[in-house]
């Protein structure tokens, strides 16, 4: 007995210091327990066995019969009303003849019966009220009785068991969590920038809508103060620059330093807009060839003068 009792103790302390079962990995630390129980108990068959969500069944995780893992099986709940309320309710099932113990009769048609199980010794795997599953032991041959000791051993791996399951979950629990920040990390980055940009692209409104007015809406207005009677070409000018109002483009006439007159940066935003050289001309009260000297200074203050490149399509370019 006091062999026994020793064993049983270098096994409960080997267990505890399994790397499977301080790494909450519950599978890998069953196989251990089971392995473990079948050695120190002499009995050929065990198993871990949890409960689906709702216990509506029962699902092998490590199976082993004679020294051999054994394919997972499941059974239903409802099939052996009687053995799973007797699971949920009891810490252990002390069945020395499993053939009459109330709580484990009604396996004998089905199960104990074509494998030859006299004797079953089962233990509750729990989280707090909550049982999760159970620790089965199961002998086979002649009826045994199961001693004292070997119930109390029982019942610590099924507790060792229970504290695999919960450091598990604490593991995965804080597995996710670090997932979570570091996933709300990136999002916060994400909108700062998204701020960030937001607030530029609003401070770049706001100065190209400054600079649209001075440039080019005031001059226009002033014109139209001092003209006498209806004027149509200012009127039209004034349609040009409120449709442009948030154009950068007097913003990047000036980072190019490219020094054109205001008559030039006239005539610069009716090219960008569509207009021909001639409206041009009657909308700033110019002869037509004035507009084209003007169009070809635009050009060699561009640094285009001699390049196959259409003003239009340069000056829309510098929206960019």
């Amino acid at each position: 007995m006091k062999n026994k009792l020793q064993k049983e103790y270098d096994a409960i302390v080997e267990l505890t210091k399994s790397e499977s079962f301080i790494n909450g990995e519950f599978v890998k630390f069953s196989k251990q327990v089971v392995k473990k129980a079948c050695e120190i108990m002499e009995v050929k068959r065990a198993g871990v066995w949890i409960f689906d969500e709702g216990a509506k069944s029962l699902n092998s995780i490590v199976l082993i019969d004679s020294a051999k893992y054994l394919k997972n099986v499941s059974i239903k709940t409802s099939d052996y009303p009687n053995y799973m309320q007797a699971v949920q309710a009891k810490r252990s099932i002390i069945a020395n003849n499993a053939l009459t113990n109330k709580d484990t009769r009604e396996l004998a048609e089905d199960y104990l019966d074509k494998i030859g199980i006299s004797s079953m010794l089962d233990n509750g795997i729990r989280e707090g009220k909550k049982t999760l599953g159970v620790l089965c032991l199961e002998h086979v041959g002649q009826q045994r009785k199961w001693a004292v000791n070997e119930i109390s051993f029982a019942g610590t791996l099924s507790d060792l068991l229970s504290q695999a399951y919960i450091l598990g979950e604490i593991k995965e629990t804080k597995e996710e969590l670090i997932t979570k920040r570091k996933e709300l990390e990136e999002a916060n980055i994400a909108l700062k920038n998204i701020l960030t940009r937001f607030e530029d692209e609003k401070n770049q409104s706001k100065e190209n809508i400054a600079n649209n007015i001075e440039k080019n809406i005031i001059p226009i207005i002033s014109e139209m103060k001092s003209s006498k009677g209806h004027c149509p070409e200012l009127i039209q000018q004034l349609e040009v620059s409120i449709t442009n109002i948030n154009s950068s483009f007097y913003k990047r006439l000036a980072k190019f330093n490219m020094n054109l007159s205001p008559t030039e940066v006239k005539v610069c935003q009716m090219i960008k807009s569509g207009y021909q050289g001639k409206e041009i001309a009657e909308m700033l009260g110019l002869s037509f060839a004035t507009v084209e000297t003007h169009k070809k200074n635009i050009r060699k203050k561009l640094d285009l003068t001699g390049k196959a490149v259409n003003l239009k399509v340069y000056l829309n370019d510098l929206e960019v």
